[in-house]
């Protein structure tokens, strides 16, 4: 069974409330299928943490799964550079803060870079 892993890193983070409170927005934008595995500090960052989630994907077509990703990536933030493997015919999504980047929520103005992946 496939799933779906969402790792985010937040910026002007010092607090853990405030990821917990990114972490459960994320999971009110995506749907209850998303699970937040865990919260931690970055070590990269003073001022971040890490937010891991995932999804038990249901769908065994890839299309269709590849889409979803789009689909469900841009209810958070845009835009996302996609890595597509032609081999795997899977993508792989990664957003970094710019100055053209757009929020879906104000919550959502806390992330910094998030990567999407399909995991099998």
């Amino acid at each position: 069974m496939s799933k779906a892993a969402l790792l985010v890193v937040t910026e002007d983070g010092q607090d853990a409330d405030k990821a917990r409170k990114l972490s459960t927005a994320i999971v009110d934008a995506l749907g209850l299928d998303w699970q937040v595995v865990h919260i931690e500090k970055y070590h990269k960052f003073d001022d971040a943490f890490k937010i891991e989630l995932e999804c038990i994907l249901q769908e065994d077509d890839i299309c269709k799964i590849n889409q979803w990703s789009v689909s469900g990536s841009d209810k958070i933030v845009s835009p996302w550079l996609l890595y597509f493997d032609d081999d795997e015919q899977r993508i792989e999504l990664i957003f970094n803060r710019s100055e053209h980047s757009r929020e879906r929520k104000p919550e959502f103005r806390l992330i910094r870079w998030a990567q999407w992946q399909i995991i099998v």
